[in-house]
């Protein structure tokens, strides 16, 4: 049912000419891990959260924002589509050890693309994510399965990963760049 909603939205949005991807457990699941997704998380460009509130209107009902927390996110929208909780994110903000850290989306963002069924469904890095939950402060067994499959497969959208880590605060760099076995002048 959940890939039925994502192949959905992703038709509607790619029609739309829309800038989306998922993020969270999808880009995961995507990449082998054993997660399963709880629900959609969808990051979009500023400019299009008019249409996609339109389209997610259409298809979906609105529910209540409960209060971010850590995050300071400009536009969070959550929808309920079937029985499928989907998140609109869109310049996503997360608070970390009292500095915002504002993730950059953007169509460079969408590092790998597949087709289901001739649906294009766009993802965003993982790299990014693996840095966002760092940011986020995941549990460690989390980050160390990420570490893993960064450090058997490479970093394989380096510019995305350059990109990400010049706004991350310099002891987190150090850290990711220390657990990933990377050189310093990476960045």
């Amino acid at each position: 049912m959940m890939e039925e909603v994502v192949k959905k939205i992703a038709s509607l949005f790619n029609r739309a000419n829309i800038t989306w991807a998922l993020g969270g457990s999808w880009v995961l699941k995507k990449h082998g891990f054993n997660k399963i997704p709880h629900d959609i998380d969808i990051m979009v460009v500023e400019g299009d959260i008019d249409r996609v509130k339109q389209i997610m209107e259409a298809i979906g009902k609105l529910k209540p924002s409960k209060p971010q927390g850590k995050y300071d996110t400009k536009y969070f929208f959550q929808y309920t589509v079937g029985n499928i909780d989907v998140d609109i994110l869109c310049k996503f903000v997360i608070q970390y050890q009292g500095v915002a850290f504002n993730y950059l989306f953007d169509k460079q963002s969408i590092s790998d693309v597949e087709y289901v069924e001739e649906t294009r469904i766009n993802y965003s890095s993982i790299e990014d994510w693996y840095v966002l939950y760092c940011l986020m402060e995941r549990p460690q067994d989390h980050l160390h399965e990420i570490e893993k499959y960064l450090l058997i497969k490479g970093i394989k959208n380096t510019y995305l990963f350059k990109r990400i880590l010049l706004d991350v605060p310099e002891h987190l760099q150090k850290q990711i760049i220390s657990n990933l076995k990377l050189k310093r002048d990476l960045i």
